[in-house]
């Protein structure tokens, strides 16, 4: 009978209503705490498909690296992406067909691949 009567002071309003203290009233958060919002990050490609060359930008302070791959994983090029800035990748030199634009944050892992179309 006791499990049951804890379950419902406890269980139920950190179910219901996010965290509560033993007797089920809600906390409130300390004022003082910073409420961290997060920005989704997006890479912008342009244009794609491509002629001559190909920019890379995104919302955010970021920096980071890409690798330009042909479509059978073969590297192509790297580069670096400098924050609040569009990187421009050249393009003109490579035949008409699909490429793989992979970006890395600073520590070495993949954000995002995109496909790239040469004219």
């Amino acid at each position: 009978m006791r499990l049951v009567y804890y379950t419902i002071l406890f269980f139920i309003p950190v179910c219901l209503f996010g965290q509560a203290d033993f007797f089920g009233q809600q906390k409130e958060a300390n004022k003082d705490e910073l409420t961290q919002i997060e920005v989704e990050f997006q890479l912008t490609v342009y244009p794609n498909p491509t002629v001559d060359y190909l920019n890379i930008a995104t919302n955010t302070p970021f920096s980071g690296t890409y690798m330009l791959t042909n479509i059978i994983g073969k590297q192509l090029t790297t580069g670096v992406l400098i924050k609040d800035q569009a990187t421009e990748v050249m393009m003109g030199e490579y035949n008409d067909g699909i490429y793989l634009l992979n970006v890395f944050d600073e520590n070495g892992k993949r954000i995002t691949t995109r496909k790239i179309f040469k004219e």
